[in-house]
């Protein structure tokens, strides 16, 4: 990691360090340390894309965390490192306010830096309604993104749906669907979920030695498995397996469309409550 990244992870450190002088909760470990490797498979031809992630939460009063991560992930050729912190907050006994933000000093093939903000509010009998808005910043420009959820809980099931949009910085709109379901288990330390979305996309390509930069436009479908296994009392394993298939692909440079490919990726982690 370059000396730049370095830094900023130290004053993101400090802020974590600051909230962990908050009281935790009485029924939970305060601390939650998760690292993973991920990988995945394009089918047209590029190189994979590789990830290394680690976490560190912090679990403080009641419906509160703060967490702080990193990233280190490899995109057509290139290598990037993200740095993250997030914290949620009760706001009363409805109310939850939930800001996240990353920095990414190489930012080749991800953002220069994101902020991101969701309210929710507990509606009674298992309903639960979201709002969020966030911004990416790039090197050669940016975008807004908003969106609504709606969830339910019922016994050990949850089922969440949104609607979202994303607007490139001077024109430019994609919205897209969500639909989540999952299933908890062993006293709610394990879960299991599959999501489903379908949307369009708006995707930046950065310049690379021989080609520039460039913008494209698809429609997107996903479908993901996502999962957390409990192993022992303080240790888990979590897992996500997830395709993407991109077609109807308009890029800004050719007025040709390029074909469909699809991208499928894995990722195992572990997790430790101390």
């Amino acid at each position: 990691m370059r000396p730049s990244a370095w830094r900023t992870a130290g004053r993101i450190a400090g802020l974590l360090l600051a909230a962990a002088a908050l009281p935790a909760t009485a029924d939970t470990s305060p601390w939650q340390v998760e690292a993973g490797v991920g990988v995945d498979h394009l089918s047209n031809g590029a190189p994979d894309w590789r990830q290394v992630d680690l976490s560190l939460r912090r679990q403080l009063v009641p419906r509160s965390v703060a967490e702080l991560s990193l990233r280190s992930t490899r995109r057509s050729g290139l290598t990037d490192e993200e740095l993250g912190a997030a914290v949620g907050l009760p706001l009363d006994r409805r109310w939850s306010l939930a800001l996240a933000a990353t920095l990414s000093p190489s930012h080749r093939v991800l953002a220069r830096g994101s902020a991101r903000l969701e309210l929710t509010r507990d509606l009674d009998h298992g309903w639960v309604a979201g709002a969020n808005f966030g911004r990416r910043l790039y090197s050669d420009g940016g975008n807004s993104q908003w969106g609504l959820g709606l969830e339910r809980y019922v016994a050990a099931w949850r089922v969440a749906t949104g609607v979202g949009q994303t607007r490139l910085d001077g024109g430019g709109a994609a919205t897209n669907l969500r639909l989540q379901l999952d299933r908890y288990f062993a006293d709610e330390r394990g879960r299991i979920g599959v999501i489903v979305a379908s949307g369009r996309e708006l995707e930046g390509v950065p310049a690379v030695p021989g080609a520039n930069a460039d913008l494209i436009d698809q429609r997107v479908r996903t479908l993901a498995v996502t999962g957390a296994w409990p192993l022992a009392p303080a240790w888990a394993l979590t897992a996500e397996a997830s395709q993407v298939r991109y077609s109807d692909i308009q890029r800004r440079s050719v007025a040709v469309a390029s074909a469909p490919y699809r991208r499928s990726g894995v990722r195992l982690g572990v997790r430790h409550d101390f």
